[in-house]
């Protein structure tokens, strides 16, 4: 009887020691389905996980080409292994299409089964969004153009940073477009940017351009403003002003002039005088008539001063 016990202790100990010796390398990260262990290449920059399980991850430098192809479980060592020297040195787009496919061919990829893509690690957190949506995008074509039925997703989380991004870039965006506007408001600011004392100017040439009406126009500090207006040919009538024109001298043949008072806001001139008018201004200083004087034949809806 002691025998007998003393040999059951043996087994018990032998079998104890082949277990230690077993669970020892549990921790070993290794390729699904295989003894060989999976070493991620030293220069890798980021992961992107396909999961249609199979499940498969590619390890990418910073160009997006694929360095590696780590199989996630046995469906994905079946699946992909035959493929794998296609993946390896392809762009992430490519190498996603032909996960997809060759996903597809093999059985895999059922009908309205859904396509799940995550970056799960990556060294260019900034570019992590960027990566992600390139990725789905790319299948999303590649689907589309292939006919198949499946459907691209991307993780709770993943897509959670997606709408908090496009949230802020448009917040960002609408800033930017209100800045914008604002600025060019301000430019259009007639009580800020007219020039006083400076002297603007339109000119009208008749149908033949034989003989043209110029106007010039000056607003004083202290709320009046004058102008001058005269007809200038191209014959030579003696000494006086003249005005190049498209290339051509004009010479001034007469003249007149007049004035009044002007008042200004954050967007109009108005006149009261010799005419009664309202202008707006350009985002280059110009000024446009918004409104024309009535009983005047020569100023019209639209006509442009240019400061001289």
């Amino acid at each position: 009887m002691k025998k007998l016990v003393a040999l059951f202790l043996v087994l018990a100990l032998c079998l104890s020691l082949c277990a230690c010796g077993k669970g020892g390398n549990e921790g070993d990260s290794s390729q699904a389905g295989g003894s060989n262990a999976f070493v991620k290449p030293e220069n890798y920059v980021s992961v992107v996980q396909v999961v249609i399980n199979p499940t498969v991850n590619l390890y990418l430098d910073a160009n997006k080409v694929i360095l590696a192809v780590e199989y996630v479980n046995d469906d994905a060592k079946t699946c992909y292994q035959k493929v794998e020297q296609n993946l390896v040195g392809s762009e992430l787009e490519n190498g996603i299409n032909l996960v997809i496919e060759t996903a597809q061919t093999d059985g895999f990829l059922k009908e309205n089964k859904a396509v799940t893509i995550d970056v799960v690690e990556t060294k260019q957190a900034d570019k992590k969004l960027e990566l992600l949506t390139s990725a789905t995008n790319s299948a999303k074509t590649f689907i589309s153009e292939k006919k198949i039925e499946a459907q691209v997703k991307v993780t709770e989380a993943a897509q959670k940073e997606l709408d908090d991004k496009a949230a802020a870039d448009k917040a960002a965006a609408d800033k930017a477009e209100a800045d914008r506007l604002a600025a060019e408001k301000e430019k259009k600011n007639p009580l800020k940017n007219l020039k006083k004392g400076k002297e603007y100017y339109i000119f009208k040439p008749d149908e033949e351009e034989i003989m043209l009406t110029a106007i010039i126009m000056t607003f004083n500090e202290d709320g009046s403003y004058k102008y001058g207006q005269a007809p200038y040919g191209l014959d030579d009538y003696g000494e006086g002003d003249t005005i190049v024109y498209k290339g051509k001298t004009y010479y001034v043949c007469g003249g007149g002039g007049g004035g009044g008072t002007y008042t200004l806001t954050e967007e109009t001139i108005t006149l009261a005088g010799s005419y009664d008018m309202v202008l707006t201004m350009t985002t280059d200083g110009k000024l446009v008539v918004q409104k024309a004087d009535s009983t005047s034949d020569f100023f019209k809806v639209g006509d442009t001063l240019s400061l001289k």
